[in-house]
Formats: structure tokens, sequence, C-alpha cells
């Protein structure tokens, strides 16, 4: 059983979609559905993902196939927008382990990681239970992730407008992509400068940042941030 576990970390290599580090410092709801080209179930839960991806926008879910890269890439290629999320491949193997601790025989296989890196649901991501998992799990509290400007900037308008959600932005009257990233920059600016220097270096070390160099409060900041300008 793996369901209780966390999550170690998981090297992919992303057909479609903004690559993103799956491991226990993403702080995000992530979905990882084992799939192959040659399998028709798999197929047939493609429009199933898409539209769970469009309607929970706030939860990350990542298509992971063990098949060579070229390709799961043709097949994506040629499914365009019907496959409405990312797609990798597992190039280091941990998901085909993870499928091995859980004893999964058949795929399409879903596993539903919580904000806290702890793995809820393993089953088929075509059970009822399946999108509940994902629904509890968005709702449950996550530890505090600081995004930098170039992490924003690499998201979708529709990621960053549930990024703004999640962090009370009021974001009535954002038109372009970069008034979402001013706007959760400013908000984060103002978490971080509320807080003590000591939190500020907890901060940094759980996000694997050195504060070496900081002399100033504000240049722990920046260094959350990734950016001195807000």
């Amino acid at each position: 059983m793996v369901v209780g576990t966390t999550l170690g970390s998981v090297e992919l290599e992303f057909i479609k979609g903004q690559p993103v580090q799956v491991g226990p410092k993403l702080g995000r709801v992530v979905v990882l559905e084992v799939w192959a080209t040659w399998c028709p179930p798999c197929r047939d839960n493609i429009p199933h993902l898409t539209a769970l991806q469009h309607s929970l926008p706030e939860a990350l879910i990542i298509g992971v196939s063990s098949e060579d890269a070229d390709k799961v890439g043709k097949f994506v290629t040629s499914m365009g927008a019907q496959m409405g999320y990312r797609v990798a491949v597992d190039a280091g193997g941990a998901v085909e382990g993870l499928m091995t601790r859980a004893g999964a025989r058949g795929i399409p296989h879903a596993f539903v990681i919580d904000k806290q890196s702890k793995i809820v649901y393993s089953g088929h991501p075509a059970q009822p239970d399946f999108r509940a998992a994902i629904e509890k799990a968005l709702r449950e509290p996550g530890p505090r992730q600081f995004s930098t400007r170039a992490e924003l900037e690499a998201l979708s308008v529709k990621e960053l407008r549930a990024r703004a959600r999640e962090l009370s932005v009021h974001s009535l009257g954002f038109a372009e992509k970069g008034d979402f990233v001013v706007g959760i920059v400013q908000q984060q600016r103002a978490e971080l400068e509320a807080m003590s220097v000591r939190e500020l270096r907890v901060v940094l070390r759980d996000l694997g940042r050195s504060a070496a160099g900081c002399v100033e409060k504000s240049d722990m900041i920046d260094a959350v941030l990734g950016t001195g300008v807000a």
C-alpha cells in the first residue's frame, strides 16, 4: 500500500506543458495518471482528464508514460488540444516503482498527492472517489509556498488566476498575464515583510535557497522572490 506514504522526488521528462519538479517541496495537489499510447482504456480516459483539469485548474494533472519520448511526443502532437493537461515520460523510473509498491497491475492508474506530498489515492481514474480525493486534497491546507517572478511568468493565465485566488489577491480588473504576476508578487512581498528575519531564514531553507550575501531583511525577501522589484 502506498496511500498514506510521502512521495519522494520524481524525475519526469515533460512532453507537453510547463515542466515542474514533482516532489516534497512542490506544495500543490498533483495527479499522476499512468498511461500508454497503446492502451485503449487510457485513450478513452483522455477526455475525462482534460475536463477534470479544466474544472480543477488548481490541481496539477500529469499523464505519465514509460514509453519512448519520441513515440509519446508524436501521439500527444496528434491529439492537440484534446489532451488538455501536462504529459511526461517516467525518465527516472520512480512512477514505475510507485506502481510496483501499490500493487497496481493495469493501466490507466492514478495517484493523487496532496499539498504535503502525501499519497491520498491510488486507483482507477474513472472511479467516483478519484475526483472526490482531488477535491478533498485541494480543500486541505498546505505549506506556504512562495514563487519567484520567473516561476510565475512560466504559468498560464488560468494557473495564475487560480494562484491569485488561493492567495486572496484582488484580481478584479486584471486583463493581462503581467497583471497577475505583479499582483501575486506584491502579495507575497507584503507577507514576507511581515515576517521576522528568523522566519525568513526558515522560508529560504525550506525553499532550498541560500541566505548567503543577504545583509538586510529586504535582501532576504528578494532572495525568496528572485527579484528586487515588485
